[in-house]
C-alpha cells in the first residue's frame, strides 16, 4: 500500500523521467488524499483482493445502481413537480415549499426499495465498475420496457373486445 511519502517519490521519479502524464498522475493522487484528510502515514485504499472480495464489490454495486435506477425512474414525476413548485416558490418566497424527500420522489422511493432488500442501502452514487453501468442500464430499460408492454397489453385487450361477436375473427 502507497502512503503520499511513496506517491511523492514515484511523482518524483516520473518528473526526472520526463513523464509528465505520470507525474500529473501522482500529484493528482495526492492532492485527493490530502484533501480526504489523510496524512502521509496513512495508507490508500487497495482494491479488494480475492474472487470472493471482488464478487461482492461487483454484486453490490450492480444491485444499488439497478434499484437506484428504478428508484429515480419511479419518482421522476414527483421530482419533476417538486422542482416546478420549488422554482415558483423561490421566485416568490424565497424558499423551498416541497421537501427533496417528498413522498412519492426519487428518495423516498429509495426509502422503500432499501426497507424490501431487508436494509440495504441504495446509495446515489455513479457506478464505481462495469457491472455497476451494466446494472444501471438494465434499471433503465426495465423502467422504461415495463409501462411500453402495460400499453401494449391494454391495445389488445381493447382490439379483442371490440371484435367480440363477429363471426370469423
Amino acid at each position: 500500500m502507497a502512503t503520499i511519502q511513496e506517491l511523492e517519490q514515484a511523482g518524483a521519479r516520473a518528473l526526472a523521467a520526463n513523464n509528465r502524464k505520470a507525474a500529473q498522475y501522482f500529484a493528482d493522487q495526492i492532492k485527493s488524499l490530502e484533501s480526504a484528510g489523510l496524512n502521509s502515514e496513512e495508507e490508500l485504499q487497495q482494491e479488494p483482493e480475492g474472487v470472493i472480495e471482488t464478487t461482492k464489490v461487483l454484486a453490490d454495486d450492480l444491485s444499488n445502481q439497478f434499484n437506484n435506477s428504478i428508484a429515480t425512474f419511479l419518482g421522476a414525476p414527483v421530482d419533476l413537480i417538486s422542482l416546478g413548485i420549488n422554482k415558483v416558490s423561490n421566485a416568490i418566497a424565497d424558499r423551498d415549499i416541497v421537501p427533496e424527500d417528498a413522498v412519492g420522489g426519487s428518495e423516498s422511493m429509495r426509502k422503500i426499495i432499501q426497507g424490501l432488500s431487508f436494509g440495504s442501502p441504495v446509495r446515489d452514487e455513479p457506478a464505481q465498475t462495469k457491472a455497476g453501468t451494466a446494472g444501471q442500464v438494465l434499471g433503465e430499460a426495465v423502467g422504461f420496457t415495463i409501462p411500453a408492454l402495460k400499453v401494449a397489453q391494454a391495445a389488445s385487450k381493447a382490439q379483442a373486445t371490440t371484435r367480440a361477436g363477429q363471426v370469423g375473427v
